[in-house]
């Protein structure tokens, strides 16, 4: 095992005589005091690369992707540690020293690079000392990615995990049993604030590389992406997703889920001077009705935007429209053959008649890649998949959890009994520092700003918040409704709506970016035609009128997003 532990600044107190011990003891004290001080905004990461393994296949770039992730997340300002070529025990004491340090950090992200495996409805992370040579002797060998999860997870912090693992089955033919990926795969149990991320979708094996690439392509697509300014972690996962489809054309997709309470940046987003609809915003508009849509863009004029920015906004909408008819084109079904006896009395069919007569049956398949042919297991062994989500895991889970069925309800403080019941438990769980008492005025600025500061929260928000409840707070506003798909009758801030966006407990805006590829494009081609270009600072420039100092060119390029939107 090679172990490597990345640090930040560290204070050196040096002696230089006996005469400054008092000043180094007094100097010791305040470095303890300015640690305690900045703790929460402390970033950490562990980072896993497993590439020599005893009883699997080895892997080319796993070291390589684990060693490349823990330098991108250290410039980051992240304190990594980083292990290669981990063995079980070694791995569970280094994961609860890391736990441990993490316990007052603002944010803590572990990677993981090598094989996994999925077995009776768990996730296993293989050691490189693993045998695998049997089915009990694996799951004792391997670590269960669900208790990895529970180890990590807190309420206090945000937890992202990142598995580029499923490189191929590492186990032998006699102990995985059936591998076809339509039997389905295990559920991922995650708490409030965690954030799950696979290489690869349902079933998958995710590439160790494409060509001489030296990083795998999911690896290669986080590290292109990890460090733009301003990019939430679902924008991110949108830009890593297609990424990886392009460079293994379409062959892998990677999926995540997310119970995060906040939004989170790898590099934080500068305070906007103007809130903006996003991409994602014209995309829920183009699926509302007419008259769902009319009622936004009415609520939207007024507020203060003009004929010119609505009418631009209308166009927005028609091209994320013609952009969902698309995709939709694009991916139609095929229905599958049915055998069936023909009656010897059926006549031939007229030769007029049209595919617009043809009626589909009921089940239907896309067109693609045969399911492989099962392989035999032994008699009553559960099968073994490739660890992966499909849909129906990207939420939280919260029934059957180890074989105990949780029972209980929520407790709401917006009645008598509930908050009776959360005041005995802990008075601070009823009490609202914005709204305060029941019954009691609430001063109109303080509500503004609370609902600034959680859309904020939500991540609808981009701008400073200052209370000024104006164009740009009413665009956020937008936004969060259209991702609840709630259509609104008025954008202004209220105690309801207050208490509203307090009870999401989840991001709300997840992304801004649009899911359809050719929206894309359309990013990529405008970051290409952004690019500033400087001349020299004591260049000229000739002009109708002589020359003159030649100042900074950039290219102008009419960002067609920006359709509308509002400061403050």
């Amino acid at each position: 095992m090679v172990k490597a532990l990345c640090e930040g600044n560290v204070m050196n107190i040096r002696m230089n005589s006996l005469s400054g011990l008092l000043t180094a003891l007094f100097a010791a004290v305040l470095f303890v005091v300015a640690s305690v001080g900045t703790v929460q905004a402390q970033r950490l990461a562990l980072v896993v690369g497993n590439a020599q393994y005893d009883g699997a296949s080895d892997l080319k770039n796993s070291a390589t992707d684990a060693a490349a992730m823990a330098k991108a997340l250290k410039s980051l300002d992240f304190t990594v540690t980083l292990l290669t070529d981990v063995d079980g025990p070694s791995f569970w004491a280094d994961l609860d020293t890391f736990i441990a340090a993490a316990e007052t950090a603002e944010s803590a992200v572990f990677f993981y690079s090598g094989h996994a495996f999925q077995m009776s409805g768990v996730n296993y992370l293989v050691p490189v000392g693993a045998k695998l040579e049997s089915r009990e002797l694996s799951i004792r060998e391997s670590l269960s990615l669900d208790t990895i999860i529970a180890k990590l997870q807190s309420r206090s912090r945000q937890t992202l995990i990142f598995l580029d693992a499923c490189r191929n089955d590492p186990l032998p033919k006699t102990v995985r049993g059936d591998g076809a990926a339509s039997d389905g795969l295990a559920r991922v149990q995650t708490g409030v604030g965690t954030f799950v991320a696979f290489a690869t979708s349902p079933g998958g094996v995710a590439a160790d590389a494409v060509g001489d690439a030296p990083n795998s392509p999911f690896t290669t697509a986080l590290l292109k992406n990890i460090s733009t300014e301003g990019i939430s972690i679902s924008d991110m996962m949108i830009e890593v997703r297609n990424d990886v489809e392009v460079a293994t054309l379409r062959q892998q997709a990677p999926w995540d889920q997310s119970s995060l309470r906040e939004q989170f940046y790898f590099v934080a987003p500068k305070a906007a001077s103007k809130q903006e609809l996003s991409e994602k915003d014209f995309e829920l508009l183009a699926q509302l009705s007419p008259e769902d849509r009319k009622t936004f863009m009415d609520l939207l004029g007024q507020s203060g935007f003009d004929p010119a920015a609505l009418e631009k906004a209308e166009t927005q909408i028609s091209l994320a429209e013609a952009d969902l008819q698309t995709v939709a084109f694009d991916t139609i079904t095929i229905s599958a053959p049915v055998v069936a006896v023909v009656p010897e009395t059926l006549k031939p069919a007229d030769a007029e008649v049209g595919l617009a007569d043809l009626t589909l049956a009921p089940e239907t398949v896309k067109v693609g890649i045969a399911p492989s042919t099962p392989t035999e297991q032994p008699e009553g062994a559960a099968p073994i998949r490739l660890a992966a989500l499909n849909f129906d895991t990207r939420g939280i889970d919260t029934g059957d959890v180890g074989g105990l069925r949780l029972e209980g309800r929520v407790l709401q403080s917006d009645n008598e009994s509930d908050r009776a019941v959360l005041a005995a438990i802990d008075p601070s769980l009823i009490e609202d520092p914005v709204l305060g008492d029941p019954g009691e005025a609430l001063d109109p600025a303080v509500l503004k700003k609370a609902v600034q500061s959680e859309l904020r929260r939500l991540g609808c928000y981009q701008m400073g918040v200052d209370g000024d409840w104006g164009k740009g707070s009413r665009t956020a506003l937008t936004s969060y409704y259209l991702a609840k798909k709630i259509v609104p009758t008025t954008l202004e801030p209220t105690e309801a709506l207050y208490a509203a966006l307090k009870a999401d407990s989840n991001v709300v805006c997840k992304v801004r970016y649009a899911s359809t590829p050719q929206a894309k494009v359309r990013r990529d081609e405008q970051k290409a035609a952004q690019k500033v270009v400087t001349k020299p600072k004591n260049a000229v420039t000739k002009g109708k009128y002589g020359t003159r100092p030649a100042e900074t060119a950039q290219k102008k390029v009419g960002n067609s997003l920006r359709a509308m939107g509002g400061t403050n």
